[in-house]
């Protein structure tokens, strides 16, 4: 998504904080290569000032150190050291960006042999800024798609034609054209004024700011009974957003998810073969309806905003899970693994890594679809972990306590509501792109999900 479409409000109300932290960086990357690199810096600056609780931003964190290193400016925290070395390593270097590759290294050759002496080239006119080279004509008028030779024109105008999130990855590292991306060549080409480019970024960099230091804002589904969000997220399934995947598969449209509600009997029967009393909001759910899904045998669930979610089971397919497979670290969010590293435990049988958390070794499967499994996690595994995570809270430095305190405020709204957990419920994700997504409750769940159901994103 472009930062030019991308709506601040819409920020503001995303509830996963990995998502927010990974599309700031993207959109720090977008701005810097259309020329608005002060603004990069500042986004940078917002994540740093918060504290990032992940690690890995798929690169792009490396790949600015060449907007940094043509630009002159740094984000807080980033050494002249670490620009030029890690700018040197990515010099040259496109295989982050196929099969955009040979666009970008085209448009590069282009305005190379034509424009080279225009944009700063060659080295006779560099000047040494804050220790690095800089192009002098960074400093000069903006720069446009008809300023340029037919061919280099026709070249800008694909990349414009093209803009995703992968083709910035490999302009962001085509050193030779940082002349022109600070004089906003591309900017131009996607069609926005360096005004406008301005104020998108300082909306965008409020919205951040607002979402980093006080958490999401309350979308209403929160005021919603379990009977409406139900009704919400089969309405965006069957007749909403998620029309495009029946469309897509050709399969039936059902007339509805809702099955006749499980009775009391029924659920005191399944507490009674588990062997422990169910959270309230997941009996609340069977007491409305005994599953939740296409009833196809497709197991086709709530629609996520790219394909369904698991359908939920009836009471008769609920279980305990403990097979060595689901044996992964309870990790209710992420966080830098230096927080963790005091508390890790020594690696085991049923791992190859160390870890500071519990394993999952049971859990209550309430859903499965394909390469997604649905589960309830029980209290004795979720008081392990929440354990864990509050040392961690009490023995960590200011940042430290800031990072986790911003987590866990995302997690579960609060530390005191966090201290509160009982049970949790996680979507497991298998296969060659394996996830684990973990939420503060079976509704948390819910709420997330039928929030993504509004919007086809595919």
């Amino acid at each position: 998504m472009m930062a030019l479409n991308v709506d601040p409000n819409n920020i503001r109300l995303w509830r996963d904080l990995p998502r927010v932290e990974n599309s700031l960086y993207r959109r720090a990357a977008e701005f810097a290569v259309l020329g608005e690199i002060e603004t990069a810096r500042n986004l940078v600056n917002v994540l740093c000032k918060a504290g990032a609780t992940i690690d890995d931003f798929g690169g792009t964190d490396e790949r600015l150190a060449v907007a940094w290193k043509a630009s002159g400016l740094r984000p807080n925290g980033i050494t002249d050291e670490w620009v030029q070395q890690v700018a040197e390593e990515m010099k040259g270097t496109y295989e982050h960006c196929s099969p955009q590759e040979p666009l970008v290294k085209a448009l590069d050759n282009s305005l190379k042999l034509s424009h080279g002496s225009q944009a700063g080239q060659p080295e006779t006119t560099m000047s040494l800024r804050s220790g690095v080279k800089v192009p002098e004509s960074m400093d000069r008028g903006r720069l446009t798609v008809s300023d340029l030779d037919a061919t280099s024109t026709d070249l800008a105008k694909k990349v414009a034609a093209g803009w995703n999130d992968r083709m910035i990855n490999g302009l962001l590292i085509a050193e030779q054209l940082w002349p022109y991306f600070n004089r906003g060549l591309l900017a131009d080409a996607v069609g926005i004024s360096a005004q406008a480019l301005k104020s998108k970024g300082e909306s965008l960099l409020q919205a951040y700011s607002d979402r980093l230091n006080h958490g999401y804002v309350a979308n209403g589904l929160e005021s919603k009974t379990m009977r409406e969000l139900l009704e919400i997220g089969e309405n965006n399934t069957l007749r909403g957003a998620g029309v495009e995947h029946w469309e897509e598969t050709g399969d039936d449209v059902p007339e509805t998810y809702f099955s006749q509600p499980a009775t009391e009997e029924q659920i005191s029967a399944l507490e009674t073969r588990l062997k422990i009393d169910l959270p309230q909001d997941y009996k609340e759910f069977l007491r409305i309806t005994n599953g939740f899904g296409s009833g196809n045998g497709l197991d086709d669930g709530i629609y996520n905003g790219l394909f369904p979610d698991p359908e939920l089971y009836t009471v008769e397919k609920v279980a305990w899970l403990s097979e060595e497979w689901i044996g992964l670290p309870c990790e209710f969010f992420e966080i830098p693994r230096e927080l963790e590293d005091p508390y890790k435990n020594e690696k085991g049988e049923r791992i190859t890594w160390s870890t500071a958390l519990p394993l999952f070794d049971r859990v209550i499967r309430v859903g499965e679809r394909d390469i997604d499994d649905l589960w309830l996690v029980p209290p004795k595994l979720v008081h392990e972990a929440k354990g864990t995570y509050l040392k961690m809270l009490e023995n960590g430095d200011e940042m430290q306590k800031k990072i986790l305190k911003n987590a866990i405020r995302d997690f579960a709204g609060s530390v005191e509501e966090f201290e509160k957990l009982e049970w949790c419920f996680v979507k497991n994700t298998v296969g060659s792109g394996p996830e684990m997504n973990v939420y503060s409750s079976f509704r948390a769940y819910l709420e997330s999900l039928i929030d993504a159901s509004a919007e086809c994103r595919v």
